[in-house]
């Protein structure tokens, strides 16, 4: 391991490339290193790299090199471009660009057939590559504060996703496709949804539900046998609740909104 984190550090010298055991390197909060040497492609060894809050601008060829690199997180960097290169990064299982500057996600991202996790909070990107579709394995998919103007039908198909956070996220389409996430067990939902559909409801495997300001309705469905342990609607508008709401067994933390008519709550927490 090797971490050289908020430091002044301007270049990383040719030599890091002879570490050939090396398999965590961290550079993060090293706003004045630029790049990587050509040489970091050496580390055939490194599972992990973190480039967060650093200023790198760009990543080089050399880093599609890292043929055992399971994690990468170029988040609240400069980078612009995710270059096609990534896609050779076979092992990848996590890739974090929150807060980048990258716009685009390019096909080349289907390449990577074991990733689990990618986190696309706060950035630029307003369409998701048709490729994304390859992922059935897919666990958390995180669009906070995304600018996606419209989510493809083909979220719908990864039926492995676990975990999807929409909040924020700028949607000009109902959320239908999200009745095919069967396995999904931890939803939050973003602004322009203004009610969880009926499907949504259904999702037995559903563990935590969170709600933005948008939302202003919750369906009877919500109150079908579940494993819904947490329910967070206190960013949101809703003011009522469905009676069959008093279903939910398993729930253990409720959290209501200032919206909410508090007498229609009392009979459901007395249960």
């Amino acid at each position: 391991m090797l971490k050289i984190e908020n430091e002044r550090v301007q270049e990383l010298p040719h030599s890091i490339g002879e570490l050939s055991g090396l398999k965590y390197l961290s550079l993060s909060h090293c706003p004045e290193l630029e790049g990587l040497p050509n040489s970091i492609g050496e580390l055939k060894s490194l599972l992990r790299l973190d480039l967060f809050v650093s200023g790198i601008i760009k990543l080089l060829a050399s880093v599609g090199g890292l043929e055992s690199l399971t994690e990468i997180n170029i988040s609240d960097t400069a980078i612009t471009t995710l270059p096609d290169f990534i896609g050779n990064l076979k092992r990848l299982k996590a890739m974090d660009i929150h807060g980048s500057q990258i716009r685009e996600i390019l096909d080349s991202i289907g390449g990577l057939e074991l990733l689990l996790k990618l986190g696309l909070c706060g950035t630029c990107i307003t369409k998701l590559p048709g490729s994304i579709g390859n992922f059935n394995r897919f666990e958390p998919i995180d669009l906070l504060d995304c600018r996606l103007r419209e989510l493809l039908e083909l979220i719908g198909g990864l039926e492995s996703l676990l975990e999807l956070d929409l909040y924020g996220a700028n949607m000009a389409q109902k959320p239908d496709f999200l009745k095919n996430l069967k396995r999904l067990k931890c939803m939050k939902l973003g602004n322009n949804i203004r009610k969880l559909t009926e499907a949504m409801g259904m999702r037995k495997n559903l563990k935590e539900i969170c709600a933005s300001d948008d939302i202003e309705e919750i369906p009877r469905e919500i109150g079908q046998p579940s494993l819904l342990r947490i329910l967070d609607l206190s960013q949101s508008k809703v003011t009522r609740l469905p009676t069959i709401i008093s279903q939910l067994s398993h729930l253990q933390i409720f959290i209501y909104g200032i919206a909410m008519d508090f007498r229609c709550c009392q009979s459901f927490l007395q249960v």
